[in-house]
């Protein structure tokens, strides 16, 4: 059996690797690759799979089902605010985190956002109709979300 404490640092520092990029992507070229994506969620259920825990097998899948429904919702009812490769990464987040924090994780992120928006537009750097990265606000979620 695997030392828990090694497998949630192991999945953390994965996590936020592959956030990191994805930041990148999403600031530099506001397009993030689905097939990194699908490598993120692939390692997410290999890193669920090696607990040899059927239950935590299960959380990620319904997770990152649930995660994607929910941010696919939003896409839908954002006409275009938030993007399909924001909705992939919060799906493959959701496989990942396993369970209902992340709704705890996309608040944050959310909060932040929010905090960023009111700043920039006090300081008449951005305005209603500016386009955000959303990406880099969810690695700031997971991170203070972590810390938690």
């Amino acid at each position: 059996m695997i030392d828990i404490k090694i497998y949630f640092i192991v999945k953390s520092v994965v996590l936020i690797g592959f956030l990191a990029y994805f930041s990148y992507e999403d600031i530099r070229e506001r397009k993030i690759s689905n097939k990194m994506v699908a490598v993120m969620a692939a390692v997410g259920l290999i890193l669920a799979v090696i607990t040899m825990s059927p239950d935590i097998i299960i959380k990620s899948i319904i997770c990152g089902g649930a995660a994607g429904a929910l941010a696919f919702l939003t896409e839908l009812l954002s006409h275009g605010g938030l993007g399909r490769g924001d909705v992939l990464v919060i799906a493959a987040l959701g496989v990942y985190i396993g369970d209902f924090s992340i709704l705890i994780i996309i608040f944050i992120s959310l909060i932040v956002l929010c905090l960023f928006c009111i700043a920039g537009m006090l300081l008449k750097k951005i305005n209603m109709k500016s386009k955000l990265p959303y990406i880099p606000f969810l690695l700031i979620g997971v991170i203070i979300g972590s810390l938690i």
